[in-house]
């Protein structure tokens, strides 16, 4: 008898802490995903999607990127602060340790299960940030 053998994939991710997540970002921005747009494939669990960018706070970018998401993550995807770091293995940056990097946001809030990491995340909201560059 031969049986099916559907592929199952899925990913888990190690925290880290806030503070790790800022330092090892490239580019911290805040955003959108735009997932009408045709996905960039990566080596890993990474889909590149077009990422609209509101506000920049690290690093220097145009309005709009190729930014990466873990693609078990975008059904609660909606506006983020992200945190990117570069990967050996694509050609677009990727959140900080998977869903570490991606700080969900609604109406100018931080929507986090852990109240610490909301304090965390909503005090660096109010840093300075610049309008990304236009294109």
């Amino acid at each position: 008898m031969m049986g099916i053998h559907p592929k199952v994939s899925a990913s888990k991710w190690v925290e880290v802490q806030p503070q790790e997540v800022i330092d090892r970002s490239v580019l911290t921005i805040t955003g959108t995903y735009d997932f009408s747009s045709k996905p960039k494939t990566g080596d890993f669990v990474f889909e590149g999607y077009e990422f609209k960018i509101n506000k920049v706070y690290k690093g220097e970018s145009s309005q709009q990127i190729i930014a990466g998401i873990d693609m078990f993550d975008k059904g609660w995807a909606e506006e983020f602060l992200l945190f990117l770091e570069n990967r050996e293995e694509g050609d677009f940056l990727v959140p900080v340790g998977g869903p570490n990097g991606m700080i969900k946001i609604m109406d100018d809030k931080v929507i986090h299960r852990k109240e610490e990491k909301v304090s965390f995340f909503e005090f660096f909201l109010k840093a300075p940030a610049t309008e990304p560059k236009s294109i």
